[in-house]
């Protein structure tokens, strides 16, 4: 099964934003209190930023358990937030199939409930049959369970004598016991309405601490998923503690549907083209960012095409701060949307040249993070093949941040490529002259182009620098014609630019 993200790039990035509102201690406690650490996240302008950044991670984007401790974090931000921006965080929930609920809890949706009331009704009927079903708290009783879920505290009570949820199910459930077992499903303050409410609780009720005979579990499993999978979804071991399955629910499909905007066209502003593709950028006005468009030219023939997509694949693929993001390929004009960047390479350097704020010591920070991506790549046993000062891309930020993106793989290879050309015909911008055939294309002369780039970085020249034994070494080294001359892996590169102190 196809692994997938259940919260969307540009969904983290505006809680992410969100984030220069909240006080350092207030973010360390929210992420700590789900369980999680801080890891090696990217650099922004703001410290707050950096530091989300940092638990963010730490996160598992395609693993439900991971996830939805991070809804528990964003339920937090929201709480804190302006009346205003919790209006525009649920408007972006909303829009990536997420809601938040009375009680303020964030759920997944998807793109509208799938899970139709035959289909409850169907697992009402078999929880009611089953003596496991009935008592879905298991070895619990209500009250407690319900708190593995929810915050019974914070919620409504429907008895007036009782002033939360919390009284209000203990007094029903266990000092009266006189609320029929399926109370709880016809309940609108649990939500159970929702798929994704549901299928959390259904799959909470096989938790190892809730029940702890291993054949009542399997039957469980076995007669839910019988009424789920027809809705597309199911029940299935993600994990183990103690010896112990732990349960989560999947998607039955490999992608989850996006809500498109409803009745909403958006105009193309052109900028840019190449020999494959034009590229354009519109404004999304729900998330007030730009966003590029990439759509195949018409003209391509099916092997073109099919590297068109290739080259989407491939980003995709790729999870670095140093590579483009790609959101998602339209079938129907063979196009998809993708990161915004604000500059070239070259047009950056260009209008940065001269200027008394554009020093060492920041040529030194972007020449870092291109290598920084250029080795993620090798890692990943990605060659790019046509590095060049417009195929690698500046995002600019407040107080003069900047952050490079590697783009533009319509000539990658790797190790599993089927596309690439075998003959001798020879692609890209910046080519090495030891190499006689594109299909021979290797590392090292990747690390060619590597020392050119470089060079432009530090000194705005597009001729490469040679001279002296420091910038001029490294790039000696990089576009030596003796091939045994070159570096050999790209951390000797990164290390030998750390060190250095001028050009």
């Amino acid at each position: 099964m196809a692994s997938i993200e259940y919260i969307p790039a540009r969904l983290r990035s505006a809680f992410r934003e969100q984030a220069r509102g909240i006080v350092m201690h207030d973010i360390e406690r929210m992420w700590q209190d789900e369980g999680f650490a801080p890891g090696s996240g990217q650099s922004f302008s703001g410290v707050r930023m950096s530091l989300w950044s940092d638990y963010e991670a730490s996160v598992r984007w395609s693993d439900w358990e991971h996830v939805s401790r991070v809804l528990r974090v964003y339920e937090g931000a929201i709480a804190m937030a302006t009346p205003d921006d919790r209006e525009r965080l649920a408007g972006l929930l909303i829009r990536e199939g997420f809601r938040v609920g009375k009680a303020g809890r964030i759920e997944y949706v998807g793109a509208g409930n799938r899970i139709t009331e035959v289909t409850r009704t169907r697992i009402l009927e078999y929880l009611e049959k089953t003596s496991g079903g009935r008592n879905w708290a298991g070895r619990f009783d209500p009250p407690e369970f319900l708190r593995r879920l929810y915050d019974l505290a914070a919620m409504p009570s429907e008895d007036p004598r009782f002033e939360n949820a919390e009284l209000d199910v203990w007094q029903h459930c266990v000092n009266n016991d006189d609320w029929d077992f399926d109370w709880v499903f016809n309940d609108s303050r649990f939500e159970l309405s929702s798929d994704g409410m549901l299928l959390r609780f259904l799959a909470e009720m096989l938790h190892p601490a809730v029940r702890t005979n291993p054949e009542e579990v399997a039957a469980l499993v076995g007669g839910l998923n019988e009424a789920l999978r027809p809705d597309g979804y199911e029940l299935y071991e993600k994990s183990t503690v103690s010896g112990r399955p732990l349960y989560a629910w999947r998607n039955l499909q490999s992608t989850i549907a996006r809500l498109e905007k409803s009745g909403r066209d958006y105009a193309l502003k052109s900028i840019g083209e190449g020999s494959y593709a034009h590229v354009y950028k519109y404004k999304d006005d729900e998330y007030g960012m730009h966003v590029a468009v990439k759509r195949a030219r018409r003209t391509l023939n099916a092997t073109e095409l099919a590297r068109f997509r290739a080259e989407f694949d491939v980003l995709a693929s790729l999870s670095s701060p140093y590579v483009l993001t790609v959101y998602r390929y339209n079938e129907s004009d063979n196009s998809y949307a993708m990161e915004y960047c604000d500059y070239a390479l070259g047009k950056y350097i260009e209008e940065n040249n001269n200027k008394d704020n554009f020093g060492f010591a920041k040529r030194k920070r972007i020449a870092l993070q291109f290598l920084y991506g250029i080795s993620y790549l090798a890692v990943k046993e990605v060659l790019h093949r046509d590095l060049s000062f417009t195929n690698v891309l500046v995002k600019t930020y407040d107080a003069g941040v900047v952050q490079v993106k590697l783009s533009d793989f319509g000539l990658h290879k790797t190790q599993k490529s089927l596309l690439t050309r075998t003959g001798t015909e020879m692609k890209g911008t910046i080519l090495d002259p030891t190499l006689d055939s594109f299909k021979d294309y290797s590392l090292a002369n990747e690390i060619y182009a590597v020392g050119h780039v470089l060079s432009f970085i530090f000194t705005g020249r597009k001729a490469p620098h040679v001279r002296g034994e420091n910038l001029g070494r490294v790039v000696r080294r990089c576009t030596d014609l003796n091939l045994e001359a070159r570096y050999k892996i790209l951390n000797e590169i990164i290390n030998e630019v750390m060190g250095l102190t001028e050009v």
